[in-house]
């Protein structure tokens, strides 16, 4: 038969088509399907790049859904025969064999009949977020009827099932979604209320709504500063479900003042720790899916479909909702990729969750000027002994107030501080553009040198991920007394070429941010700064545009996430910055 095989961890490229041997069942109630369809789910994406929870047992077949027909039964099986068709969640995380095959053994105990309203294509893509979102609402947030849900994302894979399952439990559901076409589809799926949470305060909407007294159970897709903002939208001795980890700097504050119940959820417990009770749950969740599937009280979304050699790029193309293995239009896929690239770039948040002052820090709010008419808001920090001033530029995510846990480190550095949010930002009038970014970095740089008069060899340039293409810009411009860039990328394009490398980047690409282009030009000292375990932008790129800067130039090697590697490197950051800025503003 034929299967896809990964023999170590990679990019997508490590899948390949290979011929196995057809499995047969071993054991007295296993049983041999012949797969219509198997569902690329995020977990996938990730066990492939970071490899699978038992790597000794190389190479796998990735894919935990499934749906198919039997084919053979053991001599104990009960529940099916030959013909009947079934879908399941098994397999695929380095132990049993996956999906990502044409026939698959598992036991009969671990599978449900196959909804009869539902294709093959849409029975697989169902499974894992079915288990996830029902263990989420019912297993680990009690829901009962009569009761309020928040549930984030409401149009991804786990959101979009979670709304209804909670409406078909009695409960009311409001969601978060960021365009008007998705906020559409959560209204036909039975949310009560939606929240543009990037025009929003999500928090304050769910106060709202629960006239003020916050929901019941919060389901967090999301993560990160969502997972920790989002206590403060539920109830007292309420809960809240997250499907991620939450992050080593957490603020619990909030969630300990209102007594909440924090669950983690992973469906794949059961697997990974052989808990038969629980697996067979899982299969009853899947028939009590399917009753209301087939009852149209529950309906599936398939975002996207590949055949089975396309397994690589279904993987490259990271699909955040669940794909399965079919045929895709490639043309149509590069235009969707230019027309919506925008929503891939920019990820405002309208809403300010705190203020230099939650950090300890004095400020003043500032009003920024551009040329083409808008007013930037921004926090200037400043320090009563301060060696010169850094002009931050933030990057892709939220606003100014989910990055103040970089003002203690430069304060302690004895920095100014200018934090701004760029148009469409943080509340700022305008929609997010390369240029429009590049016009606002100017409009900062304008501000601090004639309206505080601070001179340019007292200024630093610091920009982090997306930042730092802006802040390149600028550098290019205008001659500061350093430049610093943290975990920022060479390209666009190349970013493209990165997370799907059969598209044709150079087309596709409708903004350039090209830093590396720009570094021969910028001459001034700089720091690059990059991890080798940033998840987003590869370390190759930092090093990158370490080889293409002029000297002199330094480059700080950093440990841990994207977003959080400044803060886990610790004392590596602090004095890695205090060496370059001291060399280039003195103590």
């Amino acid at each position: 038969m034929k299967a896809v095989v990964m023999k170590q961890p990679g990019g997508p490229e490590v899948l390949e088509v290979q011929e196995l041997a057809v499995p047969t069942p071993s054991a007295a109630r296993e049983i041999r399907v012949r797969l219509k369809a198997a569902g690329v789910n995020p977990v996938d994406a990730k066990l492939r790049g970071n490899g699978t929870y038992f790597p000794e047992r190389s190479p796998a077949v990735l894919g935990c859904d499934g749906a198919g027909i039997v084919e053979d039964v053991g001599s104990g099986v009960t529940r099916f025969r030959p013909g009947d068709e079934v879908y399941f969640c098994y397999g695929g995380i380095g132990g049993p064999q996956g999906n990502y095959a044409e026939q698959a053994v598992i036991d009969e105990r671990w599978a449900a009949p196959k909804p009869a309203a539902l294709d093959f294509v849409h029975a697989a893509a169902a499974p894992l977020v079915l288990i996830t979102a029902w263990e989420s609402l019912h297993d680990r947030g009690r829901l009962a009827a009569g009761q309020t849900v928040l549930v984030h994302a409401g149009a991804g894979g786990v959101g979009h099932v979670a709304i209804q399952l909670a409406r078909a439990a009695g409960a009311r559901v409001c969601t978060t979604v960021g365009s008007a076409a998705k906020a559409d589809l959560v209204r036909e799926l039975g949310a009560e209320a939606v929240i543009r949470y990037k025009d929003t305060d999500f928090v304050q909407a769910a106060l709202d709504w629960t006239g003020g007294q916050g929901v019941d159970v919060a389901l967090d897709t999301v993560g990160g500063k969502t997972f920790e903002d989002t206590a403060s939208a539920v109830r007292v001795y309420g809960d809240l479900v997250t499907l991620l980890q939450p992050a080593p700097d957490t603020d619990w504050k909030a969630a300990r003042l209102r007594n909440l119940r924090i669950s983690l959820e992973l469906m794949l417990s059961p697997m990974y720790y052989g808990i038969d009770a629980a697996l067979e749950h899982q299969a009853w969740i899947l028939g009590q899916c399917a009753q209301l599937i087939d009852s149209g009280r529950l309906r599936i979304d398939v975002q996207q479909t590949f055949p089975l050699e396309q397994a690589a790029a279904a993987h490259a193309l990271n699909i955040a909702v669940i794909a399965t293995l079919a045929v895709a239009i490639y043309a149509g896929l590069c235009a969707f990729v230019y027309a919506a690239q925008s929503e891939f770039v920019y990820h405002p948040h309208a809403h300010l969750a705190a203020t230099p002052a939650a950090v300890g820090l004095a400020y003043q709010n500032v009003e920024i000027p551009t040329r083409d008419g808008l007013q930037l808001h921004g926090w200037f920090v400043p320090d009563p002994a301060a060696r010169g001033t850094v002009l931050f530029f933030h990057g892709n995510g939220g606003n100014i107030s989910h990055y103040l846990s970089s003002l203690p480190i430069l304060h302690q550095l004895r920095l100014n501080v200018l934090l701004f949010d760029y148009r469409g930002y943080g509340g700022n009038a305008g929609t997010p553009s390369e240029q429009g970014t590049y016009r606002d970095a100017m409009a900062a740089w304008r501000y601090l040198t004639r309206t505080r008069k601070i001179a340019p060899r007292r200024l630093v340039l610091l920009g982090r991920s997306l930042g730092g293409a802006v802040a390149a810009y600028a550098a290019e411009r205008e001659r500061p007394a350093a430049l610093i860039l943290e975990s920022t990328f060479r390209s666009i394009p190349s970013m493209i070429h990165v997370r799907a490398p059969w598209l044709p980047a150079h087309l596709v690409a409708r903004y350039q941010y090209n830093t590396l282009a720009r570094m021969p030009h910028i001459h001034c000292p700089v720091l690059i700064a990059h991890s080798p375990d940033d998840e987003v932008i590869p370390y190759a790129a930092g090093r990158a545009l370490y080889a293409a800067a002029n000297r002199p130039k330094v480059f700080l090697k950093l440990r841990g996430r994207h977003d959080t590697g400044f803060l886990t490197s610790g004392n590596t950051y602090r004095r890695g910055l205090d060496q370059f800025l001291t060399k280039y503003l003195g103590t």
